[in-house]
């Protein structure tokens, strides 16, 4: 049986291992000891973020409406958006909109396959092959129809109403 000091030892020693201000990790490969400490891999990390970071969406937007030669009115009216909205995904780097609201701006801007994905993929959003509607999505992409009020009679016709997300669509009147 255990006595509470070797007990307490114990503990002391796991909380020493698990809480130092190292970091230890072995590698296989050559049996070395690597040691890690929290400035390394603090660095390493705003390193890692300051090679990868992509625009936000709010730049990614207003690059594509500018590379089509569009006005926002022109985006926002089209994509059946209130313009308070549209200011504040323009204004807001942080803001992360519904992914329908950017579906319907997507479509308003007639995005192929790709800029859709990477557009939706901006804001943390992709299509699944596993739900009706965004199928539905792909399904309209790669025929090249961007009409949301088809969109959204297709969504009433394949998707029941309680398995349906935000639908519908804004309406592009």
């Amino acid at each position: 049986m255990l006595n509470q000091t070797f007990i307490d030892e114990l503990k002391d020693y796991i909380d020493n291992a698990l809480f130092s201000s190292d970091f230890i990790c072995y590698s296989p490969a050559s049996e070395d000891i690597l040691v890690y400490s929290p400035e390394i891999i603090s660095q390493d990390i705003e390193d890692y973020i300051g090679n990868n970071r992509q625009p936000v969406l709010n730049q990614v937007l207003f690059d594509l409406i500018d590379k089509r030669g569009l006005t926002d009115a022109q985006v926002y009216n089209k994509a059946g958006l209130d313009r308070k909205l549209f200011s504040k995904i323009r204004t807001n780097p942080a803001y992360k909109p519904k992914k329908n609201t950017l579906v319907s701006i997507a479509f308003a801007l007639k995005l192929s396959e790709d800029e859709f994905d990477s557009f939706l993929e901006t804001a943390g959003y992709s299509l699944s092959n596993s739900d009706t509607q965004d199928l539905i999505i792909k399904f309209f992409l790669e025929k090249k129809r961007y009409d949301i009020d088809e969109l959204n009679e297709a969504f009433d016709r394949f998707v029941p109403k309680e398995a349906q997300a935000e639908i519908p669509l804004v309406n592009n009147k």
